[in-house]
């Protein structure tokens, strides 16, 4: 019927077709050319830590009086 040669081409053919399609119905918003338009949508659902600062932990280990 076929050769594996020539089965193993169309398969890449195919695959390559396949991610070309794929690839020209991504949605690409640049309107927005901050770093939160390359950021996944649930990251902004992250909770996130307050950073304490200098003075802050100054306070708390001593070095320094309120």
């Amino acid at each position: 019927m076929f050769s594996t040669r020539f089965t193993v081409l169309i398969v890449l053919l195919a695959i390559v077709a396949v991610t070309l399609v794929h690839s020209r119905n991504i949605q690409y918003e640049f309107d927005d050319a901050s770093a939160e338009a390359f950021r996944y949508p649930q990251w902004a659902e992250m909770p996130h830590k307050r950073v304490p600062s200098a003075g802050d932990m100054m306070v708390r280990f001593g070095k320094r009086s309120v």
